[in-house]
């Protein structure tokens, strides 16, 4: 029961810090097949779900759902990032930032996180970065 609880607290908590409140967005198609003899061409929207940081791990979780047009979920799972590849992303993303004192930091932290996300969509469809927008 308290698992239940503080997994509930952690989605409700996310809710409320507005994650959702970004997105990305390729801008071309990307065309897969869902089965051996379907093929499906469309934009994909990626989203992420929570993020969570284990005790002393060094190791952050983020669980990211992908989805075409028509809401079709293509891809979810989760990924494990390590602080050495942390680092390595934000070196990539923190130029392109707007300010926390502007922003407030829990958006700043969301457009980091989502900036970051940028890079691994873009390996994960094999397309290039420029190709996938944020969406607010």
């Amino acid at each position: 029961m308290k698992k239940i609880l503080t997994i509930t607290l952690i989605i409700l908590s996310f809710s409320a810090f507005g994650q959702t409140k970004f997105s990305l967005i390729t801008k071309d198609s990307v065309t897969w097949y869902d089965s051996p003899s379907t093929q499906i061409t469309s934009l994909i929207t990626g989203e992420l779900l929570e993020k969570y940081q284990r005790c002393g791990s060094g190791i952050t979780v983020i669980s990211f759902i992908y989805k075409d047009s028509e809401g079709n979920i293509y891809l979810q799972e989760k990924i494990e990032i390590s602080d050495a590849e942390m680092d390595q992303l934000y070196l990539l993303v923190k130029d392109g930032l707007p300010s926390a004192d502007v922003v407030g930091y829990s958006t700043y932290e969301w457009r980091l996180y989502y900036e970051g996300f940028r890079f691994k969509m873009s390996g994960k469809l094999g397309i290039p970065i420029d190709r996938i927008e944020l969406v607010e």
